[in-house]
């Protein structure tokens, strides 16, 4: 890929001074998804995208641009600094932009609060890569406090084709005006969460998989009696997690970015899963599993370090999380030299028959990259961003440099780490984030399952339960349709705003205290008239105007 990526990496600056026709609108003043470290991977090959760089074909530039970028920080991958990273100093070699990271944490509401503090006072970095609230972003934008890519699409191919291989994006990401300000993240890798199990625990004991709640609490109460220093089930980020995942099986539902409103794919109508029969039932299996110690005592408070720090030493047995958390925690047993495994379980049905967990929107919602109106250079900020999308782009922020941590074999154009990465055959390898300063959440497309391949002459992962899981959990049926990514009119992203925060509000403060008992379950339906106090009928009338306005598009 190197060589038909070498024409098109460019200089976005010169380009913009070219445009702006002085040198002196470039500069900025000083002022102004798990880690890769396995080279397993069976599926099909990424296709190029078709589309030439946006960049100029000129040489390096005499003056670089910097841009300030709000971005997310995960807590495993700790955001290194331009000075400090390879990663970041490449970007600018194949660019000639320069990034200056405003890292906030991603753990609660701390990015969010952010992006919402700056909306309000508008004192915004020149990009903020990871939108968090699509429906005030919109809204603020349509003022001007963002630029517009319907306005230079002529300057961002990559951009285009995303667009155009994506119709959703209009149907979802357009402002009132009809202008697009949010440029999402996509993925062709829907799967979402899984229900995953110490497969070689449930061998040992002789375990047979659940088909109802019932049978998956006797599997755990099993589980918690016979290794009473393990966590039979172990969960992290609180209580709004647990009911996100398992709500849909319950025969309800409650998705966080739509404020705990759910699309019923039966009916088609929102609907808010608190106020539903069976949404109460689930919290009562839960406070059930909680009094008996099954659940995870710090369940509320565990953070994703120390949830992976559990399953690392084999201290967890049962969780629901991401299907790529198989990979990484099989990856850390064989370095490991143990014989733990971690496996997809059957996802037990519910009181309705149902079984399963939403998928990811192909066009995520609250990922996309917005540029402030007033930086002060928008052709590099536009070129830059369109390169994110472009083929370098997408390899450059998944897998990082090329010929220095990654390759490109040539008889398939599959990616590949070069030898001196870690990986499960390396596990003393260069860590892409701690070695090369690569930035967790840059990427803006994932690659789709399998692309990264072993490298040639080395032994194939030894484990590949990472891809039976997948397999196993799209056979069972258990990938659920994801809700639409909706678009709100001003008026109705007002009520998100400020009743939907509200009901949210209320519902984490209390959904905890109902599971560990210290609000008895025998006021859930006075927490329900709670809830519908905060404005729960005026957010599903949003929701649901939002919604029929997007089926007339």
């Amino acid at each position: 890929m190197k060589n038909r990526a070498a024409k098109r990496l460019t200089a976005l600056a010169l380009s913009t001074a070219m445009v702006c026709g002085m040198a002196a609108c470039g500069a900025k003043g000083d002022g102004g998804k798990d880690t890769p470290t396995s080279q397993s991977g069976t599926g099909t090959t990424q296709e190029s995208t078709g589309v030439q760089s946006s960049m100029p074909e000129s040489g390096t530039p005499k003056e670089k641009v910097t841009l300030s970028v709000l971005i997310g920080e995960h807590a495993s991958f700790p955001v290194t600094q331009f000075e400090d990273s390879k990663f970041l100093q490449y970007i600018e070699e194949q660019t000639g932009i320069r990034l200056e990271l405003q890292p906030v944490p991603d753990a609660g509401d701390a990015y969010k609060d952010r992006i919402n503090t700056l909306l309000a006072t508008g004192d915004l970095p020149d990009i903020i890569w990871t939108s968090s609230n699509d429906a005030s972003v919109n809204e603020v934008a349509a003022k001007g406090a963002f630029l517009s890519y319907s306005d230079y699409l002529d300057i961002a191919p990559n951009i285009q084709k995303i667009i155009d291989e994506n119709p959703d994006i209009r149907r979802s990401y357009l402002a009132d005006d009809g202008k697009l300000y949010i440029m999402p993240r996509i993925t062709p890798n829907v799967m979402s969460e899984i229900f995953m199990v110490r497969e070689d625990i449930m061998e040992k004991e002789q375990l047979t998989e659940p088909e109802t709640f019932d049978e998956l609490y006797t599997i755990l109460k099993t589980l918690h009696e016979k290794y009473p220093d393990e966590v039979a089930f172990i969960n992290r980020n609180g209580g709004e997690h647990l009911v996100n995942r398992l709500a849909y099986s319950w025969g309800s539902g409650y998705e966080t970015a739509t404020k705990g409103f759910y699309l019923d794919k039966a009916t088609g109508e929102y609907k808010y899963g608190p106020l539903e029969d069976n949404f109460k039932l689930m919290v009562e299996w839960l406070k059930k599993l909680f009094d008996e110690g099954i659940l995870d005592k710090e369940y509320a408070l565990r953070s994703t370090a120390q949830w992976e720090e559990a399953f690392n030493n084999e201290k967890a047995l049962f969780s629901i999380d991401y299907i790529d958390r198989i990979r990484s925690i099989n990856d850390q047993y064989i370095a490991n030299g143990t014989d733990a495994r971690m496996a997809a379980m059957k996802m037990p049905k519910g009181p309705t028959g149902q079984s399963g967990i939403l998928a990811k929107s192909a066009a995520m919602a609250n990922s996309g990259i917005v540029i402030s109106s007033k930086v002060k250079n928008p052709e590099a900020a536009i070129r830059f961003v369109d390169w994110i999308y472009s083929e370098e782009g997408r390899y450059t922020t998944s897998y990082g440099m090329e010929g220095e941590t990654y390759e490109i074999d040539k008889t398939d154009g599959r990616p590949y780490y070069t030898a001196q990465m870690k990986t499960t055959a390396n596990p003393d390898g260069k860590d892409m984030v701690k070695d090369f300063g690569w930035t967790y959440y840059m990427d803006k497309y994932e690659f789709v399952s399998g692309n990264l391949k072993p490298a040639p002459g080395s032994a194939a992962e030894p484990d590949n339960r990472w891809v039976f899981s997948r397999e196993k959990v799209e056979k069972n049926g258990e990938v659920i349709a994801a809700d639409p990514v909706l678009n709100y009119s001003e008026e109705q992203a007002k009520v998100i705003r400020t009743q939907g925060v509200a009901v949210s509000d209320h519902f984490k403060a209390n959904i905890d205290k109902f599971i560990m008992g210290t609000r008895p379950i025998s006021e859930w339906g006075k927490f329900q008239e709670e809830l519908k106090s905060f404005g729960v009928e005026e957010m599903a009338k949003a929701y649901n105007d939002a919604y029929a306005d997007f089926m007339k598009k």
